[in-house]
């Protein structure tokens, strides 16, 4: 689980990584960690991470 995030993060791409599973994120977050990604896990849906960041 994200594989493409880890080679988005190597090129210095700031990455946010959205997922509506709460159980999914903290695995994510977890191998964002081991493999050393600077990276926001946010647990939610899409649309809502849109909105709050007034991106749509």
């Amino acid at each position: 689980m994200g594989v493409d995030s880890y080679f988005f993060a190597k090129e210095g791409i700031e990455l946010w990584y959205v997922e509506s599973n709460p159980d999914l994120c903290s695995i994510i977050q977890n191998n964002f960690n081991i493999l050393g990604i600077d990276a926001r896990v946010v647990s939610g849906s899409l649309e809502s991470f849109l909105v709050s960041f007034k991106l749509v």
